[in-house]
């Protein structure tokens, strides 16, 4: 079997005659960093603390006690400078999924064109619809990205807004509506 560099996750220690020779930093594949971590950087603020406060301001300008889960998509996107694959700042679930759609960066996925992927990566931008089967402006939905890469019908994902704080939570995958995934 013949291992690729790109196979290899963490870089083992080498001796030679005795002397030990340890990887290097710049040796070490670069992480891909994702919406992930952006987001999860803030795990655990509570609604209305100093940092949903922040990301509410920074969308509307002031502090707006309003549903917080796609401006918290969105601060992270402006964060790793790619508010303009989601086609900007957005508020609205259903309105950042359209933006999503037709900014013709990414990939877009949805279950209206029956492309949902099996595999969901670290960082995609799930659109989740808990009622109904057309996902419209006023319908029960949710904005998250995907804390883990998985192929399973539990999906492990991290936003705000889940139980009034930005925090990782299991949803179902029957209920996922579609995924962008960013160009990272």
């Amino acid at each position: 079997m013949k291992i690729m560099f790109e196979d290899v996750v963490e870089m083992p220690e080498i001796r030679v005659n005795g002397k030990l020779y340890a990887p290097m930093e710049e040796d070490k594949p670069a992480k891909k960093v994702t919406l992930y971590d952006i987001i999860a950087g803030k795990h655990g603020a509570k609604e209305w603390d100093d940092v949903v406060g922040m990301i509410q301001t920074w969308y509307y300008g002031s502090y707006v006690k309003a549903s917080w889960c796609a401006t918290t998509v969105s601060w992270a996107a402006a964060s790793m400078g790619i508010l303009d694959q989601i086609g900007g700042k957005n508020e609205n679930v259903y309105h950042m999924m359209n933006a999503c759609s037709k900014s013709g960066k990414g990939k877009f996925f949805s279950k209206k064109a029956g492309n949902i992927p099996t595999k969901i990566e670290q960082g995609d931008i799930l659109f989740y619809l808990w009622e109904g089967d057309i996902m419209k402006v006023d319908s029960s939905k949710h904005v998250s990205v995907a804390a883990e890469t998985t192929s399973s019908n539990q999906i492990l994902s991290e936003g705000g807004n889940q139980k009034d704080k930005i925090c990782r939570l299991y949803y179902e995958k029957a209920k996922l509506y579609a995924v962008f995934r960013p160009d990272y």
